[in-house]
């Protein structure tokens, strides 16, 4: 569902455990590696990639949009983040 409301790719890790940063951090820590992104590149990997429907894109974009509009009138959700949140669907 994320990547068709998105309308973007959706990687799922091999590894979801929250421990899994954590030893990726201290992996980095060594300084095996030059930045945080390569070290986990070397320890994580990729089960699967969902891609998105265009249809159900096109379809789920409208209540998408009343989702973060409505937080955002009521004050619950900054103007910056709905902005955010918007433009995610204007660069499909």
């Amino acid at each position: 569902m994320r990547a068709d409301i998105l309308g973007r790719p959706v990687h799922i890790p091999l590894y979801s455990e929250p421990a899994f940063g954590g030893a990726v951090l201290a992996a980095h820590g060594t300084r095996v590696t030059a930045t945080l992104q390569e070290t986990a590149g070397h320890m994580a990997g990729i089960r699967q990639v969902l891609r998105p429907d265009p249809a159900r894109t096109a379809r789920r974009t409208e209540p998408y949009l009343k989702l973060v509009d409505e937080p955002e009138r009521r004050g619950r959700l900054s103007g910056a983040l709905a902005t955010h949140a918007r433009s995610r669907t204007e660069s499909r």
